[in-house]
């Protein structure tokens, strides 16, 4: 296999292995304390199709910016 398609396999699964783990962290950990805090500023919770979007281009950044650091790092300064 290719370095480059080596690592976008790589980049693509971070990226879906940060967005199933933020949306489990979000949807069952903790969606009632946002909704609770939302509702108490009278405005309702952004649960829009959008939203998924946008936490998924986030997820694609991240692991970007996690394989950028470790390529210029060691694990340990990486981490």
């Amino acid at each position: 296999m290719k370095a480059t398609s080596k690592t976008g396999l790589s980049l693509l699964l971070a990226t879906v292995w940060i967005s199933v783990s933020e949306f489990v962290r979000n949807e069952f950990l903790v969606k009632t304390h946002w909704t609770r805090h939302y509702e108490g500023l009278g405005l309702t919770f952004p649960a829009e199709v959008v939203n998924g979007a946008v936490w998924g281009l986030w997820s694609l950044l991240l692991a970007l910016v996690i394989y950028i650091l470790s390529t210029r790092f060691s694990l340990r300064q990486s981490t």
